[in-house]
């Protein structure tokens, strides 16, 4: 319900949620649907943090989830600050275009499988094809983040609206961006400094 929040009294992600629920073959820890919510601390340990779509002013904040989690098969369009993933979390099989703050995800994440990643990331990490990768498109703002190979628009594209600041992949290179697109003192997967004008 919109205006309910759950927070952890210590802050930490110690708020354990257990559920049977099963969705799409994976097990489901907590489902947010309502806009206007903020959660903190929550630890859906491997079963999937649920988001719904374009939901722009949920909030979550130091909380846990497994696979698909946080607009994991759908549009992460809320604030996610020290959040932690699996593999296709944070819109990852389709559209992250919040804010990420401290975020960790596995691979395919922030809009990795084939997605968009248009929202603005700040110290965000991901693995293998994350940030746009596998033939997505990364059109945001990242600042101090890295991923594994493939990542940032890797097999799709660096958008013109692209701006990577100080980005790091673990390997592979990265590509070249659409005109007005931006990479400034990032670092390739061959611990080579691109920066392009």
């Amino acid at each position: 319900t919109p205006y309910i929040n759950i927070v952890s009294l210590t802050g930490n992600s110690d708020v354990i949620l257990n559920s049977d629920e099963n969705k799409s073959g994976r097990e489901v820890g907590i489902n947010v649907t309502a806009n206007n919510v903020y959660l903190k601390g929550l630890d859906c340990g491997a079963n999937s943090f649920t988001v719904g779509n374009y939901l722009n002013t949920l909030v979550c904040e130091n909380c846990i989830g497994g696979d698909y989690s946080f607009g994991g098969a759908g549009t992460a369009s809320g604030t996610f600050s020290y959040c932690t993933g699996g593999n296709n979390s944070f819109g990852g099989y389709g559209t992250a275009s919040g804010t990420f703050d401290y975020c960790t995800g596995g691979d395919y994440s922030f809009g990795g499988d084939e997605g968009t990643t248009s929202g603005t990331f700040t110290n965000c990490s991901g693995g293998n094809n994350s940030f746009g990768g596998d033939g997505g498109t990364a059109s945001g703002t990242f600042t101090n983040c890295s991923g594994g190979n493939n990542s940032f628009g890797g097999g799709g594209a660096i958008a013109s609206t692209a701006r990577l600041y100080y980005c790091r992949l673990n390997s592979g290179t990265f590509g070249t961006p659409e005109a007005g697109g931006k990479l400034v003192l990032c670092i390739d997967g061959n611990d080579a400094v691109v920066t392009t004008s």
